[in-house]
């Protein structure tokens, strides 16, 4: 599937939007696939699950950074250093 930057545009203002109302008090949450780096990094608590089971929960950032990239799926991982891209492989 190939992303326009229109497209790319529109979802990060749509995370922009659900930001502002998260630090003004509300809670949210947000389900997306394979997000683009600048909208994954929007995030500030990650939940992933694969296959229904919990494999991260905590901050994103440099704690979820350590995280998957600690991980020993070498081959997957192929030393890329961004964990939207690592998680949409």
């Amino acid at each position: 599937m190939v992303v326009t930057k229109s497209v790319r545009l529109a979802l990060w203002q749509v995370m922009r939007v659900t930001q502002g109302l998260a630090r003004g008090g509300i809670t949210v949450c947000a389900t997306i696939h394979c997000p683009p780096p600048h909208t994954f990094a929007l995030f500030d608590r990650l939940l992933v699950l694969q296959r229904g089971r919990v494999v991260y929960f905590g901050s994103n950032g440099p704690p979820a950074s350590a995280y998957f990239m600690g991980l020993p799926d070498k081959a997957r991982r192929g030393g890329l250093g961004n964990i939207a891209v690592y998680l949409c492989l």
